[in-house]
């Protein structure tokens, strides 16, 4: 009974045309099971840092340091502030130079000439630079 089949020709297929070549092979190649995974493990492994609590000293000379600057807009001043992380918990602590544009006290945050937006919970340190720096 097998030799009828051995000499049998196939005619293809009545409902379905015949794939093309590279459609056939595309159905063998390897795919990534776990889509994303190597992402996720790279985001997971990513550190950040937890917003520390300032003294209140250190809270009073940044004060002191702000009313020095918003008399003078014309110095800059290193801000050191913590931004918070999109897609985590924590964050991490930026540095930027700039000068002051605008505190605005509803909101609690500091516009800088260098477009940065600070909230002033988040601000660690106030630096005022010297001319000469």
């Amino acid at each position: 009974m097998n030799d009828a089949f051995i000499d049998y020709e196939y005619k293809g297929s009545k409902k379905r045309k015949p794939m093309r070549r590279e459609e056939r092979a595309a159905q063998f190649q390897s795919f990534d099971a776990l889509s994303g995974h190597k992402e996720e493990i790279a985001e997971e492994s990513r550190l950040t840092n937890e917003l520390i609590s300032l003294a209140k000293d250190k809270e009073i000379e940044i004060e002191e340091n702000l009313k020095q600057l918003l008399k003078d807009n014309s110095k800059k001043a290193l801000f050191v502030y913590f931004e918070k992380d999109g897609r985590k918990s924590g964050g991490s602590y930026k540095n930027v130079m700039s000068s002051i544009r605008k505190i605005d006290s509803l909101k609690k945050t500091i516009r800088l000439e260098s477009e940065v937006c600070i909230t002033l919970d988040n601000l660690i340190d106030v630096q005022i630079q010297n001319e000469a720096e």
